[in-house]
């Protein structure tokens, strides 16, 4: 249909001098003339109405009262009437700042916008009415929009003709300031002028409106509720709505949306999907190029909020969340040719406490992406399409406070907070201009900032919470060139951008001893897990009960026994602190939740509903070897016969292996990437990793990537073939070699990298029993022939992966398996504590001499995994046994240890060079005795503990490696872990450490 130029049937916007009668009632033509409703028989009889209705002499209004500011021209603002002191810059000072709209409960929930074209600003308050106000505070026009509806946009056209203002339920109502007697309201496929009877509200049930955005070529489109949209062409004057079993339409009510940079691509997205559409033809959506499906609970994320696509289009920047729980992903649009497009996960940016909540996300010219966050901090992150990289730097531009961010014409980035606006330079990476703003009233705040610049008359809109909107002047600043921006890669210590640690005074938060059931012995190991969330801990002792201590009084608040079997994993949820999970070897997966206080529910096996069963007499094919939360909740556990389950416990869903994702031997280690937005489960057995490809719910849909090792001669020095290399060869031309892996890697622990770029992981040589190394690894669609791995201890890896985006993995490999550790076939457990040490034997012979750490950097939607590191120990003998990621995909700290010493090494993925890293101890130092164990935080405060002769020592470091603090501990330690501190709670208050002891008993230290 066309759009017809027609006026509405109330009063339309007039000049600020002139008289303005009250409008009328939408439902009562009668009040618009004094004569009968046949002069609306025909469309010029409707116009003229409108022109007799806006020239009435018969002013309704209200006169406005004592104390109140009329509508007309609003004073520029004094230092005492909320305009900016003098500002802080170099060159001429700017002039004081415009109120566009005073301060009024009225205006306190408008929506406006601002045109630079226009120089206008358009406002839409709680009373539904339309005000067009210039750019020195003068009122030009007033509209009352229907006053049942309730506005949910207002835009202008980019190029300044066509104001925008869309209510639910009421579909768009277009205002042109060449012609500001005419109104035009867009109800579904036509541009409606009559009045019906009818309430607006019910005329408009199949035209609920829940997004609005304009492009660059003058296209509007409408979100609906039911997953359907529409479009209007402004060129053409063409509309175009979705159907029932539209391609293009979504399952839920459409959230967000963004442009393409030339006007002419559309991606919409809802709770979980998002689509984009190939080129539209006018206003057509014709097919649809790619879609995505978000592979998490959208209860979980918040669901797509908003969406942003480069400059280039080339990338996509999707926000999942909202508030302070706003998340960042980044998709590299990948061309497919005749079959679309491909949205692939290339990086992910996420609030914290250190630098607060996400508040604006700019894209720069070479797609260049800048987030700014709450703390003050700046994140560049560039996608590398040719090295297919992810690139990123963190820098601190600014103190805390920062409300959001605007791109000005001249290239520089307006910062606002609640005392100034900073003008940064993001190719000289400094503060330009510093704009001081006025003190505002008590309980009063910023709330947004809009960029309302002419090249020549740079300024910016600040929104208060009062609802005052006042246009601050900004000085004329030299162009920059955007292009410019280097992003460099952040080295070791970055991840930490708050001030450096430090430690107070440790103290015992808890003691429980062997008496109160804290039982160790050589061949029934303690094992303990703490929940810094519910300040209780957790013990599996010799006895083989499950007890649990309350940190606050020292209660035992749960006494239950086990089956007699050896345990291999003990942990809290990652998520809520509440559950804890625990697996005996040939009898099941126990869980108890705190809040229930129930007795341990034992999981003995499955069906594929998904139940739970009771314990059958034959549970052979229930015989957990490994298992590992997710921070989502999800509990893995993988299986002696190569099959695993996974155990939602937010919905209680389980799932178990599916034909891709089942491995021929016993599962030995696993890890989550815990994203988001595409989160994956890694999981290794005797010379395979298998990653899965998404995880959404509790099910392993499909496989992303399979390494599996050679078992011969001709495997070293191949890379890794991937079975999806089959599907095509179009990725055969980017294959690189990497270093070959060592034959027959047996691994026994996997780390991802927080931001999923890197698998870590730590194994030893099958063909050399005292061997043991790490290796890093990167995702390729291909993978070589495999070598032998031993059956129940490692994940397999090969030589020489393949490149294509770059995503990183660690995986550590440790060879020599103590005899004391082999009982009844009992993996060593690296998931319980961070210590995967035998019981006490401090002998060069029972360490491993030759385990290595290897590095894998996740490529090509991780479907490519290359090796692009490894470290085999110091050169004074200390081999990896355990390691720790500090910060996201940053540094991965190496734990390594000798019969009577201990190390630590931080290692860059990237590279450059052993001798530019940190380590500890230095040259001249020595460590205080064997070390037993050691673990680090995201932050990267690192603790270790030693074994002194007849006693044991803690060690603090910084993440820099430099020696904090350490402390006296009550025996010999056997085993530690380390938690960082959580963001409430009595957890908030530092980190906390873990210590037993081979004599028996648990003590937990607040740092």
């Amino acid at each position: 249909s066309t759009l017809r130029q027609c006026a509405p049937p109330w009063p339309l916007g007039t000049a600020a001098g002139a008289s303005i009668p009250r409008p009328p009632s939408l439902r009562r033509n009668e009040s618009l003339l004094d004569g009968s409703n046949s002069e609306y028989n025909s469309r010029l009889g409707r116009a003229r109405a409108a022109n007799s209705a806006r020239r009435g002499v018969n002013d309704s209004s209200p006169s406005p009262k004592n104390g109140e500011i009329p509508y007309g021209r609003f004073s520029t603002g004094s230092p005492t009437s909320g305009s900016p002191t003098a500002a802080a810059f170099i060159g001429s000072p700017p002039a004081a700042a415009t109120v566009l709209l005073p301060a009024d409960e009225a205006n306190t929930d408008a929506r406006w916008a601002y045109s630079p074209a226009q120089q206008r600003l358009a406002v839409v308050d709680a009373k539904q009415l339309l005000m067009i106000i210039d750019h020195t505070g003068s009122l030009e026009y007033r509209v009352q929009l229907p006053p049942e509806g309730q506005t949910i946009f207002i835009g202008w056209e980019p190029g300044g003709s066509v104001l925008a203002a869309v209510q639910k339920l009421g579909g768009a109502f277009l205002w042109f300031p060449s012609k500001p007697e005419n109104v035009q309201q867009w109800e579904g496929m036509q541009f409606s002028t009559k009045v019906l009877s009818g309430s607006l509200l019910k005329r408009n049930s199949h035209f609920n409106a829940c997004f609005a955005s304009w492009s660059s070529a003058g296209k509007l489109v409408l979100g609906l509720t039911d997953g359907n949209f529409a479009l209007w062409d402004l060129a053409s004057n063409q509309t175009f709505m979705s159907r029932k079993h539209f391609a293009g339409k979504h399952k839920g009510g459409i959230t967000c949306g963004a442009w393409g940079p030339r006007g002419d691509t559309l991606a919409l997205g809802s709770e979980n999907q998002v689509k984009v559409s190939q080129p539209l033809q006018n206003a057509s959506w014709d097919q649809t190029a790619t879609k995505l499906h978000l592979p998490a609970n959208a209860d979980a994320t918040g669901g797509f909020q908003q969406l942003l696509f480069s400059k280039s289009g080339q990338l996509l920047a999707a926000f999942a969340g909202s508030s302070v729980f706003r998340h960042l992903c980044l998709y590299a649009v990948i061309d497919q040719g005749k079959r679309g497009s491909e949205l692939t996960p290339v990086g992910e940016a996420h609030p914290s406490p250190s630098v607060g909540s996400i508040q604006a996300a700019i894209w720069l010219e070479g797609d260049v992406m800048l987030v700014l966050t709450s703390n003050g901090f700046v994140r560049l992150m560039r996608w590398d399409r040719i090295e297919e990289a992810m690139t990123e730097e963190l820098l601190r531009v600014c103190e805390a406070g920062v409300i959001g961010a605007v791109p000005l014409p001249s290239g520089h980035i307006a910062i606002a907070r609640s005392v100034h606006v900073l003008v940064w330079d993001p190719v000289a990476r400094a503060a330009a201009v510093v704009v001081d703003l006025a003190p505002m009233p008590r309980n009063v705040r910023l709330m947004a900032v809009e960029a309302a610049a002419q090249p020549d008359e740079p300024a910016v809109i600040v929104a208060r919470s009062d609802g005052e909107l006042s246009r601050v002047p900004l000085p004329r600043l030299p162009v920059v060139d955007t292009e410019l921006v280097r992003v460099n890669p952040s080295g070791h210590g970055a991840a930490s951008p708050a001030k450096p640690l430090s430690v107070g005074s440790p103290h015992v938060l808890l003691h429980v001893t062997p008496d109160e059931g804290a039982l160790h012995r050589r061949l029934e190991p303690l094992h303990h897990a703490w929940s810094p969330e519910m300040q209780q801990l957790a013990i599996v002792n010799a006895d083989s009960q499950l007890l649990v201590f309350s940190a606050e009084d020292g209660r035992c608040v749960l006494r239950n026994p086990l089956p007699q079997a050896p345990c291999t994993f003990l942990q809290w949820d990652p998520s809520t602190g509440k559950t804890v999970a625990l697996t005996l070897r040939g009898r099941g997966v126990g869980i108890w939740t705190a809040d229930t206080g129930a007795d341990v529910k034992m999981w003995t096996g499955m069906q594929s509903s998904g139940a739970f069963l009771r314990l059958s007499a034959d549970s052979s094919s229930f015989d957990p070897t490994s298992a590992c939360w997710s921070r989502a909740g999800q509990l893995a556990v993988g299986m002696s016969d190569g099959s695993f389950a996974v155990w939602d416990s937010v919905s209680s869903q389980v799932s178990t292996s599916g034909r891709s994702g089942k491995h021929k031997a016993a599962i030995t280690a696993g890890d989550w990437i815990d994203s988001l937005f595409a989160p994956a489960l890694a999981l290794a057995s005797r010379d395979t990793i298998k990653v899965s490809k998404g995880f959404e719910a509790a099910g392993w849909e499909a496989t992303a990537v399979k390494l599996k090792l050679g078992r011969g001669a001709s495997g070293a020095g191949e890379g890794p073939v991937s079975p999806l290399s089959k599907l095509g060869s179009s990725s055969s031309g980017l294959m690189r070699k990497a270093r070959a892996d060592p034959e027959g890697l047996e691994f026994v622990q996997l780390k991802f990298s927080a931001g999923g770029k890197y698998l870590a992981a730590l194994a030893f040589p099958s063909t050399a029993p005292a061997a043991a190394q790490v290796t890093r690894y990167i995702f390729s669609r291909q993978q070589p022939p495999p070598p032998p791995i031993h059956p129940h201890w490692f994940l397999s890896r090969a030589p020489s992966p393949h490149t294509l985006p770059r995503r990183f993995v660690t995986c550590t490999f440790a060879k020599h398996i103590p005899a004391a550790c082999l009982r009844r076939h009992q993996p060593v457990s690296t998931a319980t504590s961070a210590s995967a040490r035998p019981p006490r034997a401090h002998t060069q012979a029972s360490i491993p001499v030759r385990t290595q750490v290897v590095l894998y950097e996740v490529q090509n939607s991780r479907e490519t995994l290359v090796a692009v590191r490894d470290y085999t120990g110091s050169p004074e003998g200390d081999r990896p046994f355990s390691m720790s990621w500090v910060g996201e995909d940053r540094v991965l700290i190496v734990f390594s240890r000798s019969g009577t010493s201990g190390s630590v090494r931080a290692l860059v993925p990237s590279g450059g060079g052993i001798e530019r890293e940190p380590c500890w101890p230095i040259d001249g130092q020595s460590a205080p005795g064997p070390m037993v164990g050691a673990a680090c935080t995201p932050a990267g405060l690192v603790a270790a503990v030693f074994d002194t002769g007849g006693g044991g020592v803690a060690m603090l470091l910084g993440a820099q490696l430099e020696a904090l603090a350490s402390f006296a501990l009550a025996g010999v330690p056997r085993a530690m872990s380390l938690h960082a501190p959580t963001t409430h709670g009595a957890g908030a208050e530092g980190a906390t450490l873990i210590v037993s002891f081979e004599e028996g008993g648990v003590q937990v230290w607040r740092l």
